[in-house]
C-alpha cells in the first residue's frame, strides 16, 4: 500500500499534536482529482503535478521540496525547478555528519534507491557537490577494521561493488576510490583527528597515503606497525617524535625502522622471526640490535631526542641481547664447532671466554656452558655456578 501523501501537518506540537507546516501551505497547491485522489503542485510551477510534496531544509534557511511521482522522488528548488540529481526512493539528511560541516549553512543528504545511495551536499539551497558514484547501503567488513577508528571525521568509509573507499564529506571527492579490501587511518594517538596517514589493503599489498590529499607515499607494503612512545619520554617531546613505524616491504629480508615522518632511523634492517618484525618494545631500552644479514650484529644507541646512533658492528650471529645493558650473546661458528662469545654494544668483549653452549630459559634467565658445566649469565656479563630458574615472569 503506497504511503499517504504529505498533507502539510507535522506531529511536532505538545505531546505529539499536529502543527501546521506554514511553508507547505504557502508553497503548495492541492488539486483534487475526479477519482477522489489528490495531486499537488508548487504554486511557482503549477504545470508539474505530483502525488506528494514535502519541504526539506537545504542548509541555512534555504528550503527545497521532495516531490513524489510514479513511485520515484526528486528534489526541487524553491521555484520548482529540479536539481541536477538522479531520482531516488527516499532521502535521509546525514544528521550525524552535521557537526563536522560546522556552521556553514551546509546540509548533506543521502539519496537512497534500493540497496544503493548517492550523497549530495548543499549550502543555503545551492547544490555544491554530488558523490561521483552510487554506494552500497549494506555493511561490509574491512580487512583494516581496527584502523577505521583512526579516520578523521570528515572522511567517511564507503563501499561499492568493487570494494572499500573513502570520501571527503567537505567536498564529496573520493580520497581513496572504493576498490580495496580495507581502508583505514594511522594515528600516533588514540584520537582520529590526530591521524597522520591513510592505509589501503588490496589483499596482496598495502599502500600508505598522505592526509588529507590521499597522495600515494608508499606501496608494496607487507606489514606496517605503528608503535607509539617507543622513544623515552621527556618533557616537551611531542608524541609524534616518540613514535616509530615498523615497516616490512615485499621482497625485503628484514624490516625498516622509520620515524613518524617516514625517515629511516637506521641503515640496517631489523630481523624477521617467523615472518614477524622483531623490535623490543617494553622495559628499559638503551640499545637496539640488528642481525638481519645473519653474518654480523649492528648495535645502535637509542637517544632521548628521538634518534638512533650506530656504535658498532661485530661479526657473528645474535643469540640474545640485553637492551638496557647492551650485553650481546653471539654465535661464532666454524666448520669444526659452534661457540658463543659475550660482547657489549660498543663491540668490546664482555669476557675472553668462548662458551660451548647457550640457552635462554625465558623471563630473562640465561645460561652458558663452559666445558661440561652450565653457568648462570647475568645481564652485566658475569657468570655464576649457582643456577637460577624462572619460576614466574
Amino acid at each position: 500500500m503506497p504511503d499517504a501523501p504529505y498533507n502539510g501537518y507535522t506531529p511536532t506540537g505538545y505531546k505529539g499534536g499536529l502543527e501546521r507546516d506554514t511553508i507547505w501551505h504557502r508553497s503548495v497547491r492541492v488539486l483534487p482529482q475526479p477519482d477522489g485522489t489528490l495531486r499537488f503542485a508548487l504554486k511557482q510551477r503549477p504545470a508539474a503535478r505530483y502525488t506528494s510534496i514535502e519541504p526539506l531544509h537545504l542548509g541555512g534557511r534555504a528550503i527545497g521540496f521532495v516531490a513524489t511521482a510514479e513511485g520515484c522522488q526528486q528534489l526541487l528548488q524553491r521555484n520548482g525547478q529540479p536539481y541536477a540529481l538522479p531520482r531516488f526512493e527516499a532521502v535521509h539528511p546525514e544528521w550525524m555528519e552535521a557537526k563536522l560541516l560546522g556552521d556553514t549553512g551546509r546540509t548533506l543528504l543521502r539519496l537512497k534507491s534500493g540497496q544503493h545511495y548517492r550523497l549530495a551536499l548543499f549550502q543555503r539551497g545551492r547544490l555544491l557537490a554530488v558523490s561521483p558514484r552510487d554506494y552500497l547501503s549494506s555493511y561490509s567488513s574491512s580487512t583494516l577494521e581496527a584502523n577505521r577508528h583512526y579516520l578523521p571525521a570528515q572522511l567517511m568509509p564507503v563501499v561499492s561493488a568493487n570494494g572499500h573507499g573513502l570520501i571527503d564529506l567537505h567536498k564529496l571527492k573520493e580520497v581513496l576510490q572504493p576498490e580495496w579490501l580495507g581502508v583505514g587511518g594511522l594515528s600516533v594517538l588514540d584520537n582520529p583527528q590526530a591521524a597522520s596517514y591513510l592505509l589501503s589493503d588490496s589483499g596482496e599489498q598495502r599502500r600508505l597515503y598522505a592526509l588529507p590529499s590521499g597522495k600515494l607515499l608508499m606501496d608494496q607494503i607487507a606489514s606496517l606497525t605503528p608503535i607509539p612512545n617507543w622513544f623515552p619520554y621527556r618533557p616537551g617531546h611531542p608524541a609524534g617524535q616518540r613514535a616509530v613505524l615498523l615497516l616490512h616491504k615485499q621482497g625485503e629480508a628484514g624490516c625498516q625502522l622509520l620515524n613518524w615522518q617516514l625517515q629511516p632511523l637506521m641503515s640496517h634492517l631489523l630481523p624477521l622471526r617467523h615472518g614477524q618484525c622483531q623490535l623490543a618494545q617494553f622495559g628499559e631500552r638503551r640499545y637496539l640490535f640488528s642481525d638481519a644479514d645473519t653474518q654480523s650484529v649492528h648495535a645502535y644507541a637509542i637517544l632521548a631526542e628521538g634518534a638512533l646512533r650506530w656504535i658498532s658492528t661485530t661479526p657473528g650471529q645474535l643469540e640474545a641481547a640485553e637492551a638496557s645493558t647492551g650485553l650481546m650473546v653471539l654465535r661464532v661458528s666454524s666448520e669444526q664447532e659452534t661457540r658463543y662469545r659475550l660482547y657489549f654494544a660498543d663491540g668490546r668483549p664482555a669476557s675472553a671466554e668462548y662458551y660451548t653452549g647457550f640457552t635462554d630459559l625465558g623471563c630473562g634467565f640465561w645460561r652458558v656452558k663452559q666445558g661440561a658445566t652450565w653457568l648462570s649469565l647475568s645481564r652485566d656479563g658475569q657468570t655464576s655456578p649457582q643456577l637460577r630458574y624462572p619460576f614466574s615472569c
